[in-house]
């Protein structure tokens, strides 16, 4: 179960830095709006050569494809990446699939699952 919990949140990562790096332009501006920034503005402000190479280079066909992606908000595509994700665990966890077809509460040890022994109730002496 630790690995299911590391990968969730490794999936959520995304939404997380998003969420951040909006709270962090909202602290930094000191305005009273809180906004969601795109893929396409923190480009444009970190590096904004890079965004003109990657226009000039890129096929003109391709060109709306790009701009669809990269004016989504950061923090909403992380949160659709994350949900997509948590139904497919929910379902598996439903199912008892992949991960989640182990029983937690078996008391058995692994040797004796390994052997197929079953355990053996402790019986009292009485005298």
């Amino acid at each position: 179960m630790r690995q299911v919990r590391f990968f969730m949140f490794l999936v959520a990562l995304p939404a997380l830095l998003g969420l951040g790096y909006d709270a962090y332009m909202w602290y930094a501006q000191g305005q009273g709006a809180f906004t969601f920034y795109t893929p396409a503005y923190i480009w444009a402000h970190y590096d904004p050569a890079s965004l003109n190479w990657v226009g000039t280079q890129l096929d003109p066909k391709m060109r709306p494809w790009l701009d669809f992606i990269l004016n989504h908000k950061t923090a909403e595509d992380g949160a659709a990446f994350a949900g997509f994700f948590y139904v497919i665990l929910l379902i598996m966890r439903i199912f008892k699939w992949g991960p989640f077809s182990i029983d937690r509460y078996d008391t058995r040890t692994r040797v004796e699952k390994i052997l197929g022994k079953e355990p053996q109730q402790f019986k009292f002496k009485r005298r």
